[in-house]
């Protein structure tokens, strides 16, 4: 299981705006930033890698309150901030499904923040 922090421009004129929030970004946290994904208006940054939750969920608040100035302009500069939470099929280990939550803490510091969260799964 493993959290990114994807950004997302629907607009052509903007991304090199998109590009220096990523910079920005990389300047907090070296290794975060790649570049823009190839062919696309968007870039992701790995928040939270921990297979705990307890050490994810702290991961978690943890890299958005680092981001968050750059979090608040991407989104002032009409980019979408987004959390996308991947569970990947060695997450499930033998059990027929596995778990995934948000306490209050978590959905009220991201949502204050703006950020929308999603969870994407990968079957084995």
């Amino acid at each position: 299981m493993y959290t990114v922090l994807r950004m997302t421009c629907d607009s052509d004129e903007k991304l090199g705006d998109l590009i220096n929030i990523g910079e920005r970004i990389e300047r907090l946290r070296k290794g975060a930033f790649t570049g823009l994904r190839k062919d696309a208006n968007w870039f992701a940054c790995t928040i939270a890698g921990d297979s705990d939750p307890e050490n994810h969920r702290a991961e978690i608040l943890s890299g958005v309150s680092l981001l968050a100035n750059e979090i608040k302009d991407a989104i002032g500069l009409g980019f979408r901030a987004t959390l996308d939470l991947a569970v990947e099929p060695e997450d499930f280990g033998n059990a027929p499904y596995t778990s995934i939550g948000f306490d209050s803490g978590v959905l009220e510091k991201v949502t204050t923040m703006g950020i929308g969260i999603e969870v994407t799964i990968y079957r084995p």
